[in-house]
């Protein structure tokens, strides 16, 4: 709830409170969210340890997001089957990163591209161009 419909954790106590009737705090449930983090695989180790099959159509957005009045890029990439492949959350929208972010996901990940889906971001069609060539198609 917090991250998909961002729900103040002071909300979600709330709801809890009233619907399961469990007395629980605002901050027991940062507290819990943060612990579940440190969990949370990187992109190489679901690759290693899940082995999973992708499709080979990659699905990639960037997006602003503002982070403690900080703003950030994030940068995900979805196999059609549903699996995110690869994200990353930069510092900098620049040409560089992006093509770093192909990059890992072809040489470290080993995803083998059958197709590339973005919106109409040019830093997304010229790291497409850059990082995998002419060849592979790139649908917009």
């Amino acid at each position: 709830m917090h991250l998909e419909q961002r729900m103040s954790f002071r909300v979600i106590s709330k709801i809890i409170n009233e619907q399961q009737g469990l007395k629980t705090s605002p901050s027991y449930l940062c507290k819990l969210l943060n612990e579940e983090i440190k969990n949370v695989k990187s992109s190489l180790q679901i690759k290693n340890e899940l082995c999973p099959e992708w499709s080979g159509y990659l699905i990639v957005d960037d997006k602003m997001i503002n982070i403690k009045g900080e703003k950030k890029v994030s940068l995900i990439a979805k196999d059609s089957k549903g699996d995110i492949v690869h994200e990353e959350l930069l510092d900098y929208s620049d040409q560089s990163s992006y093509d770093a972010f192909f990059l890992f996901i072809k040489d470290h990940l080993g995803y083998r591209f059958n197709s590339v889906t973005t919106d109409l971001d040019p830093k997304l069609t010229r790291s497409i161009k850059r990082v995998l060539g002419a060849e592979i198609p790139h649908q917009k």
